[in-house]
């Protein structure tokens, strides 16, 4: 019974009227987008990932220090910083104020850093691990942000 249905189901596409694959443009929508460059938002890419908006720039990187081991570069923008995530919600002033606590609590722990940095035309994301410690330079982290 199953090739009978499949010589029906053949029959029935070869008397199908013929569909037209142009697009009329009358029926088409303009598609609803936003600017992402007027104010930092959450996107969602397409895989359902939140893409995170930047916590803080790196303007700064001593060499030998913390951050400079784990391949952090001016220009780098961070959008997570260990348990930190940037979201479009947060006070940037609050943030850089918990910094100094956040780099504290991990003294000798490896901890996830994920930043955009630019590469070209494009702006690729990058996970480095940071591990904050003493080193010859001052503090913990051994770079300046904005």
């Amino acid at each position: 019974s199953a090739s009978a249905s499949a010589s029906a189901s053949a029959s029935a596409s070869a008397s199908a009227p013929h569909i037209e694959t142009q697009p009329n443009p009358q029926t088409l929508q303009p598609l609803q987008t936003q600017s992402v460059q007027q104010q930092p938002i959450a996107i969602e890419v397409p895989n359902g990932e939140v893409r995170l908006v930047p916590i803080f720039t790196i303007e700064r990187v001593l060499e030998g220090s913390p951050a400079y081991d784990a391949g952090l570069q001016p220009g780098d923008k961070i959008i997570k910083f260990g348990p930190l995530l940037g979201n479009p919600d947060m006070n940037s002033q609050e943030v850089l104020r918990r910094l100094p606590d956040i780099i504290q609590d991990h003294i000798g722990i490896e901890m996830e850093v994920r930043l955009l940095r630019q590469s070209g035309e494009e702006e690729e994301v990058i996970e480095l691990i940071l591990k904050p410690k003493r080193w010859s330079g001052q503090g913990y982290f051994g770079c300046f942000v904005r």
